[in-house]
């Protein structure tokens, strides 16, 4: 993001949205509503991926190495709407707001698809120089570190203090729950926690599950969490008004509603639908209009 000095209030994760840039709206709700949980507005949307499946299939045709797909697409897209939407990049720490200094994208990798498989969580950083190649590079790397015998950093922290008596397990995550209201969460927790990133994505279609309502968390930042459907075929109008029959993927979004207004909520969904019908605006550095 634009360099940006540090001032008093100011968070590790994020400055602290003062003076003019915050209206009486903002400055009251958190304090009416202090709890992440309480302030959940859920939006479902239906997108038509005839465009994003034509520019994937043209990408693909004579591509060497990695290649394109659904999932890296859709997270590039959101990448690129932080980046020129950074009202939604916030988040309430104790009724005060503060936005990122970052975008950050976290998601669940399963290791398998079998019962007994475990997860993994992924982190991508998405920067303004960033591309639709080097998001399908870094989503790409991650899969494949979470897919490995390695562990991330959060889950192998958790597997130690598992191996504790429960009541010690309860003691460490308490006083965590604690830290995290004074916001002074060790970063090296904070980093590989995805419940501390812009955006959290769960992909329900990877397991052929429909895209369906996640509650936020009072743990963490998250103010934005997307769930992503199963692919399916559904009817929609050509412009002569015809029934045609198309791919479609069903997004769910929960968001914190105290971050931005309505409106701005509105047009961000709107932007964020026009990547994926013209799939080509993220082939220029995300930082560029």
């Amino acid at each position: 993001m634009a360099a940006y000095k540090k001032r008093w209030g100011d968070k590790k994760d994020g400055r602290l949205i003062r003076g003019s840039e915050l209206d009486t709206n903002h400055y009251v709700m958190p304090i009416v509503w202090p709890n992440r949980t309480d302030c959940e507005a859920f939006i479902s949307e239906t997108i038509d991926l005839t465009a994003a499946d034509e520019y994937i299939k043209a990408k693909n045709k004579n591509a060497d190495g990695v290649k394109l797909s659904l999932f890296p697409l859709l997270i590039a897209a959101l990448g690129k709407l932080f980046i020129e939407r950074p009202k939604l990049n916030r988040f309430y720490r104790n009724t005060r707001l503060y936005e990122r200094y970052e975008v950050s994208i976290g998601f669940i990798v399963k290791k398998g698809m079998t019962d007994d498989s475990t997860e993994a969580l992924a982190k991508v950083i998405v920067e303004p120089a960033d591309t639709l190649e080097t998001i399908v590079q870094k989503v790409t790397k991650e899969i494949e570190f979470c897919r490995s015998d390695a562990m991330d950093k959060s889950s192998d922290d958790l597997r130690i203090l598992m191996k504790f008596p429960h009541f010690i397990g309860r003691m460490v995550l308490g006083v965590m729950k604690l830290i995290d209201r004074r916001s002074v969460v060790p970063q090296s927790i904070s980093e590989s926690d995805m419940f501390f990133k812009s955006i959290v994505v769960t992909n329900l279609g990877s397991i052929r599950l429909n895209a369906a309502y996640h509650h936020l968390s009072n743990w963490g930042t998250n103010s934005f969490f997307v769930i992503l459907g199963e692919k399916k075929r559904r009817q929609f109008n050509d412009k002569e008004g015809n029934n045609v029959l198309r791919d479609s993927i069903d997004i769910g979004i929960t968001i914190d509603e105290r971050i931005a207004d309505g409106y701005y909520f509105s047009k961000s969904i709107r932007l964020f639908k026009s990547y994926l019908e013209h799939p080509e605006m993220l082939e220029k550095p995300f930082g560029q209009k």
